[in-house]
């Protein structure tokens, strides 16, 4: 026998070990479609290597070529689980190349047993390749075999560029290192199977030579590939016992195996649940580890043999008893029954249960209408009070979209955007609903969304509340309200214009008074200039009162303004008492001012203060006969600033002085009273303090006088500056009158006031007149006008605020001065003075000093 049986003998023997090896790959499911082709090519490659150590005994023609065309057959039927081989190693898989591969492959197949001599390139020696690609010289067969041969080559170098390109693809798409070790395999592969074919002129003992290491090679690198798939195969099965037993210890639930009710093994988490040890529960009665009061339920589904899941109350170690759930199923092992039990603490899931039937029982109970949807928007629950109001039966709103609650018609604005901020947290708004019988109702709707343990929306609650009736109700009230307002329009609009009207006339009536005072001063006695007097004080009684009612009119609307500053209370009080001394006097009354917080400031409203002040002061006087009336300033311990009014008047009693301070009351009304007022005076003082953030105090007893304290608490702004402007160096125009007098325009509607202004103007200015803005405007355009008197009340369509801002609109009266002198006192009448461009307000009855010292500051600073 030769060494080269001996050879080939050895490799066909390790090409038919490597493929069994991939047999049995296949046949445990590893890589089924790759160890299938190897299995097929090596037996191919085994056949092929047989026939060619057959064909070296052949002592005829016709027993060589017959082996000669059996080993061509194999090795061309070897090429198509070649193309697999080659395709799943590297997973490229171009289904066209591969079938038309194939196909070339069959082609060979039959021109391998049609042609004569078959396509035999096995004993080719010594031929040029010129005289072989001409067919000239294959041995001594026809020449047609020399192209067949040729082609077979071209057939066979492409399968070869095919296992290129699918390791060239692995390259790029896979493993480099896989597609590197693959290019060696298919290399030393083909090197075997085209050795033949290729080198022509080298002598058949090297070209067997090549054969076998290129076989070998190819045949011990997929042999030992597959034989370390074997021995991997079976460590991942070792592997998987033994995840399979640490998934068994780690379950979350308890395992248990029986067999006729005794325990063959349990895992680490049923003896846990119970408090054993395993070794403790192996060949322990199963019934052992359950609750006495469920055994007989458990014996029965042991003897039935039922594999349904049920729950039974399990005993541990301890003797405590939890409830349990419980799944069976029966198994063969070595041909004998085995009971798998799976079992479950369901101790928390039972009081979860126990709270949400609960929860549920509570949400029936609701008096809001409560509905839960799912992810579909479909409702899944409602509770009775859902049921009542909506009118629908739980069976028939359950499964139904939320949509069937809206009304037609309508728009999809109005809902559109409450699922997307369900979704963020919650919505609440108030929108339309329809009942089942299709009637339409208002509803406040609250939603909010119900998550999972990961932070995932699982359902959507919504509650709504029927608000039909308070819809009804908010209709009454809006339509009170607007009521209200309109009697409160009329209210403000009625003291308007009796403070218009009171105080027109009032300004005439003051102003004539005082001329014709001035002009008789010298010529009346003391009886006619006690005429003037009592006119005087009447006239003042009158204003007064109507700066009361407008006054308590404006702080009940909150339509009043505050401007604190730094106020001397010392030199403030000193000067109030001083005005009230000719009044006490002439009531026989001692009036007195100590100060014992000398230099004592606060920082507060000063019209206020001097207000509350003055009405206290007012009220004392007033209602005081005999004795006198103290105003005291002091400090208390705690920094304090206290001022006290205290007079020996006629009191207040116990009963009335709760309602003191209650607007238009007095203690005593009707035709017998004593003391005329409207009962405004101690209402003004307590809303004046409110203002300022002083406190009011009242002491009184009948008959024995009242004392009244204003507090100012200390505040650390006290010393702050004064933002006031200091005191005015006013002066009359006709001290500074000059040889041409200042022209004045005086647009006024009344011709009383106009005549009054007249009068008491003249001497000291040219005056011009106009009662519309028309007759305004035709004046300023002809006269050189100093200085303009504005009226808010004009005759025509132009108010004289209107007026006012036309003239500053125009470039050429820009500049001018304007004094709003009005009878309108409401503060925003003042503030809208000054927004229209007045550069001064003066309100009716005007005092001739307070006009004069304003004309004179606008005429300095103009010129």
């Amino acid at each position: 026998m030769s060494w080269y049986t001996i050879i080939t003998g050895f490799v066909c023997g390790f090409f038919l070990l490597s493929g069994f090896l991939s047999l049995v790959l296949t046949v445990r499911n590893i890589e089924r479609l790759l160890n299938c082709a190897f299995f097929g090519f090596s037996l191919l490659i085994t056949g092929a290597l047989i026939f060619e150590a057959l064909g070296l005994f052949s002592v005829t023609l016709e027993d060589m070529l017959l082996y000669d065309r059996l080993v061509t057959a194999f090795i061309v039927l070897s090429g198509v689980p070649f193309i697999i081989l080659i395709a799943e190693l590297t997973e490229y898989r171009p289904r066209a190349v591969m079938w038309s591969l194939s196909s070339l492959l069959g082609v060979l197949m039959v021109l391998n047993w049609v042609l004569s001599n078959g396509l035999t390139w096995s004993e080719i020696r010594g031929i040029k390749p010129l005289q072989l690609a001409w067919g000239e010289q294959v041995l001594w067969f026809d020449a047609d075999t020399g192209v067949f041969h040729l082609v077979a080559i071209a057939v066979m170098i492409a399968v070869f560029i095919f296992a290129l390109r699918a390791v060239m693809h692995q390259r790029r798409h896979g493993d480099a290192a896989l597609a590197r070790q693959h290019i060696l395999m298919i290399s030393l592969g083909l090197l075997g199977v085209f050795s033949e074919l290729v080198l022509l002129e080298i002598t058949g003992v090297i070209t067997g030579f090549i054969d076998v290491i290129g076989f070998v090679a190819f045949v011990f690198i997929i042999g030992h590939r597959n034989f370390y798939k074997l021995l991997r195969s079976v460590d991942l099965i070792r592997e998987s016992d033994e995840r399979f037993a640490l998934l068994t210890d780690v379950a979350f639930e308890g395992i248990g195996l029986s067999r006729k009710g005794t325990i063959l093994d349990v895992n680490q988490q049923l003896a846990d649940m119970l408090g054993y040890t395993r070794q403790e529960m192996i060949g322990q009665p199963a019934l052992e580890f359950v609750a006495p009061q469920s055994r007989e339920q458990v014996e029965e589904y042991q003897h039935a043999e039922k594999e349904l899941p049920y729950e039974h109350l399990a005993i541990r170690k301890d003797g405590s008893i939890f409830p349990v759930e419980v799944r069976v199923r029966s198994i063969s092992h070595k041909q004998q029954p085995i009971r798998v039990t799976i079992i479950r603490d369901i101790s928390e899931h039972k009081e979860t249960e126990e709270q949400n039937i609960l929860l549920a029982q509570t949400l029936k109970s609701v008096q809001d209408c409560i509905s839960i949807t799912d992810s579909e928007d479909r409702i899944i629950f409602v509770n009775d009070a859902f049921q009542t109001v909506y009118g629908y039966r739980e069976e028939d709103i359950i499964g139904k979209p939320v949509s069937i609650l809206r009304p037609d018609g309508l728009s999809s604005e109005q809902t559109q955007g409450i699922f997307p901020s369900t979704r963020e947290g919650g919505w609440h708004g108030e929108i339309v609903n329809r009942r089942k019988d299709g009637s339409v109702f208002s509803v406040e709707l609250w939603t909010s969304v119900v998550r999972d343990r990961n932070g995932n929306p699982m359902a959507y609650v919504g509650v709504a509340r029927d608000i039909s009736d308070r819809r009804l109700a908010e209709s009454s009230l809006i339509a009170e309200k607007e009521r209200a307002e309109r009697s409160e329009k009329l209210k403000d609009a009625f003291i308007a214009n009796i403070s218009h009207e009171v105080r027109t006339p009032l300004n005439i009536i003051l102003g004539y008074t005082g001329l014709i005072q001035e002009l008789l001063n010298e010529k009346a006695d003391a009886e006619e200039i006690g005429y003037f007097d009592s006119v005087r004080r009447g006239a003042h009684r009158l204003q007064r009162t109507v700066d009361m009612i407008l006054s308590i009119s404006r702080l009940q609307v909150g339509d009043f303004t505050i401007s604190p500053a730094k106020i001397d209370l010392s030199t403030m009080l000193h000067e109030i008492v001083e005005d009230y001394h000719p009044t006490a006097e002439e009531q026989g009354l001692d009036i007195s001012f100590i100060d014992e917080a000398p230099g004592s400031t606060v920082v507060a409203d000063e019209y206020c203060t001097t207000q509350s002040v003055q009405n206290l002061l007012d009220n004392a006087v007033k209602y005081t006969e005999h004795g006198g009336v103290t105003v005291t300033l002091r400090r208390t311990q705690d920094g304090s600033i206290l001022i006290e009014v205290k007079d020996t008047g006629i009191g207040i009693s116990a009963e009335y002085l709760p309602r003191v301070f209650d607007p238009y009351t007095q203690e005593e009304s009707g035709y017998s009273r004593s003391f005329e007022g409207i009962g405004l005076g101690l209402s003004l003082v307590k809303k004046y303090t409110e203002l300022i953030g002083a406190t009011l105090q009242i002491q009184s007893k009948k008959a024995l006088g009242t004392t009244v304290t204003m507090s100012f608490p200390l505040r650390e702004d006290a010393d702050a500056e004064d933002g006031t402007a200091g005191p005015s160096t006013g002066h009359t125009a006709a001290a500074e009158k000059e040889a041409v007098l200042p022209t004045l325009l005086v647009v006024e509607d009344d011709m009383l006031t106009v005549q009054y202004m007249r009068t008491l103007l003249r001497k000291d200015f040219q005056m011009f007149s106009a009662v519309s803005g028309k007759e305004a405007w035709e004046v300023i355009e002809k006269e050189h006008i100093d200085l303009v008197l504005m009226d808010l009340s004009l005759s025509g369509d132009t108010s004289g605020l209107e007026l006012t801002r036309q003239f500053r609109s125009d470039s050429r009266f820009a500049s001018l001065p304007i004094v709003a002198i009005t009878a309108h006192a409401m503060t925003y009448d003042r503030d809208r003075c000054l927004e229209a461009g007045c550069d001064a307000f003066l309100l009716k009855p005007a005092v001739r000093e307070d006009l004069m010292e304003i004309i004179g500051n606008l005429l300095d600073r103009k010129s």
